[in-house]
């Protein structure tokens, strides 16, 4: 009894594992987009990243921070089906592109975030209201090519 004990984790995981690696092989999973590589445009969008940083909240003494990173995604009718090396180039193109605007877009996310409180960010419909207000803001910005999204990459408050 004590051998079979031993054993039955690994008569568990053993075929778990290999039954993973085979399915992993022959079906083409949804995630992460364009397979392993991740690097695929099918709707025509690129994306640009707002690094990560730390944002002081509005709420009553201090000392409330917020880490994030956004990301926005735009529409880009020229990333359609770029996949790959292609579609990472067209990524380095437009964030060149984005350059002469980058202080704006920084300036935009930091008066925006630091305008809520910990308690508004802490609720999904405080978030919500971010995501919303900034894809507005970001598309006063950048008229072309349009904001199509804008994700929260990283958001941790403190």
């Amino acid at each position: 009894m004590k051998v079979f004990s031993r054993l039955f984790p690994a008569v568990l995981v053993v075929p778990g594992f290999l039954a993973g690696v085979l399915l992993g092989r022959t079906i083409d999973l949804p995630w992460p987009p364009g397979g392993a590589a991740g690097a695929e445009a099918p709707h025509g969008s690129v994306t640009y990243s707002l690094k990560e940083r730390v944002f002081n909240l509005a709420d009553p003494g201090g000392g409330r921070y917020i880490k994030l990173e956004v990301v926005i995604e735009f529409d880009d009718p020229t990333a359609a089906g770029l996949k790959g090396e292609a579609y990472l180039k067209r990524q380095e193109e437009f964030g060149r592109e984005l350059a002469p605007v980058k202080a704006r877009l920084d300036d935009v996310l930091l008066t925006t975030v630091t305008s809520r409180t910990s308690a508004e960010l802490l609720r999904p419909e405080g978030k919500e209201a971010l995501r919303s207000e900034l894809k507005t803001k970001f598309g006063h910005v950048v008229h072309e090519p349009k904001v199509r999204d804008v994700f929260f990459a990283q958001f941790v408050i403190q």
